[in-house]
Order: structure tokens, then sequence, then C-alpha cells
């Protein structure tokens, strides 16, 4: 799927090089990117992402979604966002061809959690 598709819509902060990029797969952890991937660096409770990212493209990825500005010499395409979670979540809507748009969603409520369905 084309970078540019993943992140339509997308609420980005800064761009930097080729949207046109094929992407093969998402990872947010470094160790499950491989080549042609789009790395997503969130901020964790133990880990920040963002210092995975070097290992990220020497993995082999060929685009970075990140909270932090473009570093002034990069290889790679980086798209910066003011919330890579949120990021997250849009793109792997994107991949996976929207799903919540395709099912019906019921909600039911109900008091001291006795209601089930």
């Amino acid at each position: 799927m084309k970078l540019f598709t993943l992140i339509e819509g997308l609420k980005t902060a800064g761009i930097s090089g080729d949207l046109s990029l094929d992407i093969h797969g998402i990872a947010y952890h470094s160790a499950e990117v491989r080549p042609g991937y789009l790395f997503v660096a969130i901020k964790g409770t133990h880990h920040d992402g963002h210092n995975f990212i070097a290992a990220a493209i020497q993995q082999g990825a060929t685009a970075v979604v990140a909270e932090e500005r473009t570093p002034e010499e990069t290889a790679v395409t980086w798209i910066q966002v003011g919330d890579s979670r949120e990021a997250l979540g849009w793109i792997s809507a994107r991949w996976y061809d929207d799903p919540s748009q395709q099912i019906k969603v019921v909600g039911i409520t109900g008091t001291n959690g006795k209601t089930t369905t």
C-alpha cells in the first residue's frame, strides 16, 4: 500500500521524504520491522519507541511516524505527529481497509454489571 494512502486524513505536524513509497507492513516494535515497513515510535510507560528508531531503520524501515521532529539527516521518510498512539490507530485502520466501517456495532448498558448479552 502506498504511504500517502495510509496517512491520508492523518493530522501531521510535518512531513519529510517520499510519500509514494510502497509500505509492506506496520510495526511499533523495532524487532518486528522488516524491509519496507513503516515504524511508529510510541512512548510507553517503561520504554520510549523514539529510542528505537535507529534500530528500526537498521532493520529496514523506510518510513517513520514519530512525535519528535525530523532529524537533520535521515534516509527515511519522516512523518511528525502530535500523538503517535493515535496515529497508529488511524494508520492501522487504513491498512486493514477500515474494518469498523464494515460492521454494525450495538451497545447495551446496564447497572452494577448485572446485564449480559
